[in-house]
């Protein structure tokens, strides 16, 4: 048997949870959004949002993978990826209309979730409801 070439090996041991998560194991995709998550929040700290935008939109993709098993709380840190990711594309510029559309999809989730008796998701949702314009709110009903 020849050996199994691992294009991630210079990432360490993030490797194994890579190709844990790929494979559809719930719990690495946890442990990704989470590692991302933290990275996102050190950034954050010092002040480089840069990489605070790069870990941002790795959340995102790892929330995805675990939210889509259809748990709730990684329901959750979708949402949460997906508002803060909204952030860094808000505003009049080219890229307005980008964080508009996360913050859409976001809202949606959280209206969603909120609508099955998530408590966090309903304190979310007033959060997000008191923070965007209406357009916003409008759309996120038509999509929920």
């Amino acid at each position: 048997m020849s050996d199994e070439f691992d294009p991630n090996s210079a990432m360490g041991e993030l490797s194994q949870i890579i190709r844990a998560a790929a494979a559809g194991d719930l719990s690495a995709q946890r442990q990704g959004c989470q590692l991302t998550f933290n990275a996102m929040k050190v950034a954050s700290a010092r002040g480089d949002m840069v990489m605070a935008q790069s870990h941002t939109l790795e959340m995102m993709f790892w929330a995805r993978f675990a939210a889509s098993h259809g748990a709730e709380d990684d329901a959750l840190m979708l949402t949460a990826a997906l508002a803060h990711l909204s952030n860094f594309w808000s505003g009049d510029n080219e890229w307005g209309w980008y964080g508009e559309t996360l913050m859409v999809e976001a809202t949606a989730l959280a209206d969603r979730l909120a609508s099955r008796g998530n408590e966090e998701a309903a304190e979310a949702l007033n959060m997000i409801a008191r923070s965007v314009p209406p357009h916003i709110l409008q759309q996120a009903k038509e999509v929920a």
